[in-house]
């Protein structure tokens, strides 16, 4: 009877101990589900909140200071990192309990499943967090592109700015800040149809060329104005005189038929008008080689003997370039060159007579 006695207490007691391990072990899987659901919702709730208030805070701050929108973009980018890592430890909290045995032999069916739906809601919820990064980071770079471009094209409008008015540096500017603009707006707007396209294109292309008619007209203007500081060194009436004259007519001919705009008719009659003002400037010129000519004659000839073969040569000489000055001169009709040849043919048979 003591050993049957002894055997019943025995048995009882290892019942207990089973009765109270099992007790235990349900109780720490209970712990561990419960732990896990609540860090999946309690705590990461709160460090969502936190989160979102640190990153207004510093949004408001950064907006005060005046930063820019790649740098409000940053600060919107770490606020995403700082979400995915906590959304990352309760997804892992989540994940460890479900693969926990206890937890798989011990939890209830509703419970179970209750810890299985928040897992799959945080896998969802980090990869809509790193889609939302993804694509942070992808405005980060347009942005830092963007800002790089019309950094560009402001690096150009300075130089503008910093050239010398007027000058054909401040013109040359103004053609590499419109070029700069161009190449921003079509990088700025890849999908601009091709009509679209085409039209930013055509302005700069338009804008451009009458800059760089500018410009030739601005190196023209220079040279002539360095003909006529050299004009103003010469003596007045002088053949140097006529030919810088002669070239500053040229340089304001060419100026006046390559001025952006003019129409094709315009164009011509320049072209005709600086042809007739180059052959007047020919005919100046002849005429005052001639006169001097002549004028040297007519001072060799008081030094001549009188009578002597030296002195009817220069005489001859002298009445040929007379002719030809009077053949020479400004608008001589035919009938007054028939006068002209028929005066020296008299004077020379006179010469010839003495």
């Amino acid at each position: 009877p003591l050993g049957l006695a002894l055997l019943l207490v025995g048995a009882v007691a290892a019942a207990w101990a089973i009765f109270a391990s099992n007790n235990k072990d349900a109780e720490d899987a209970q712990r561990s589900l419960n732990d896990a659901l609540k860090e999946a919702n309690e705590y990461l709730e709160g460090d969502l909140k936190a989160i979102e208030h640190v990153k207004n805070v510093a949004i408001a701050t950064a907006k005060e200071r005046g930063q820019s929108s790649i740098e409000l973009s940053k600060i919107e980018a770490k606020s995403n990192v700082d979400k995915l890592k906590a959304i990352d430890l309760a997804r892992v909290a989540t994940a460890k309990a479900l693969n926990d045995e206890k937890v798989q032999k011990e939890s209830s069916a509703e419970d179970y499943n209750k810890l299985l739906d928040k897992n799959f809601d945080l896998q969802k919820q980090y990869q809509d967090e790193q889609n939302n990064l993804a694509v942070k980071g992808s405005e980060i770079r347009r942005q830092e592109y963007e800002a790089d471009v019309k950094s560009y094209a402001a690096f150009q409008d300075a130089k503008v700015f910093q050239a010398r008015k007027g000058s054909i540096e401040e013109l040359q500017a103004q053609i590499n800040a419109i070029k700069a603009k161009r190449d921003a707006e079509l990088k700025l707007n890849p999908d601009a149809s091709p009509g679209e396209r085409a039209k930013i294109e055509a302005e700069a292309a338009r804008q451009t060329l009458e800059l760089d008619n500018q410009i030739t007209l601005k190196r023209l203007e220079n040279q002539k104005f360095l003909m006529e500081e050299k004009l103003a060194t010469l003596k007045e009436g002088t053949i140097a005189e006529l030919e810088e004259r002669k070239k500053i007519a040229a340089k304001t001919n060419e100026i006046e038929i390559k001025t952006y705009g003019i129409s094709d008719e315009k164009r011509r009659a320049l072209i005709a008008q600086g042809a007739k003002e180059q052959q007047e400037f020919d005919r100046q010129i002849a005429d005052k080689k001639l006169q001097n000519e002549l004028d040297s004659l007519n001072e060799q000839l008081s030094y001549a003997f009188e009578g002597s073969a030296r002195e009817f040569q220069i005489k001859a000489d002298a009445l040929e370039k007379q002719r030809q000055l009077d053949l020479n001169a400004k608008d001589v009709t035919d009938s007054k060159k028939l006068l002209i040849e028929g005066e020296y043919l008299k004077k020379i048979r006179e010469l010839n007579k003495q």
